[in-house]
């Protein structure tokens, strides 16, 4: 009898305000170095760039704390499930010369994934938000399957957007498959 898994619930609804910020200008780098090298306030002879844009998300938008916390919340229960099933288990990180391990990698690519999710709640991209889910769900089956075994299913797997079972866009709803309306 394989093993069942329920999929992964990640709460959005917290989410508000854009996870874009509008780009900050600030005076060019070269330009306060001239400034400072010539001690003056006149810089009609100066010849360069004046001004830089900084996209960096800002600290102070709200959305990027919700988010932060959204993130933070599934590592620790990916980490938890993790060591339940293997107390011993270390995760080897992947480096430029050494191959990291499977679940580790898996593990990474959700986490990833969940915080694409969060971009596409918020910006209301519904083709973003499903194939976030698709991912969301498709990593963390392989993160099971690792741990319990290659017959780990989903309770309702064949409704489930996965790599097993590819249900077309449309027919999704938060990476499952859409009921029939009654």
């Amino acid at each position: 009898m394989p093993f069942t898994i329920k999929p992964l619930y990640i709460d959005t609804k917290t989410l508000k305000g854009h996870h874009t910020d509008k780009p900050t200008t600030m005076q060019h780098p070269d330009l306060m170095r001239w400034i400072k090298r010539y001690n003056t306030t006149d810089t009609t002879l100066y010849k360069g760039k004046r001004t830089t844009t900084l996209n960096a998300p800002r600290r102070d938008n709200p959305y990027h704390q919700a988010k932060e916390a959204i993130v933070n919340k599934l590592r620790t229960r990916i980490d938890k499930l993790i060591r339940k099933a293997r107390p011993d288990y270390e995760p080897v990180e992947e480096t430029m010369y050494q191959q990291g391990d499977i679940i580790n990698r898996h593990r990474l690519q959700l986490i990833l994934n969940v915080a694409w999710l969060c971009d596409a709640t918020v910006d209301g991209n519904r083709s973003s938000r499903e194939s976030a889910f698709y991912h969301i769900n498709t990593h963390y089956l392989a993160i099971m399957r690792e741990l319990y075994g290659q017959d780990t299913v989903y309770v309702d797997h064949e409704n489930v957007a996965c790599t097993d079972h590819f249900i077309p866009e449309g027919d999704r709803f938060y990476g499952k498959r859409r009921k029939a309306k009654a």
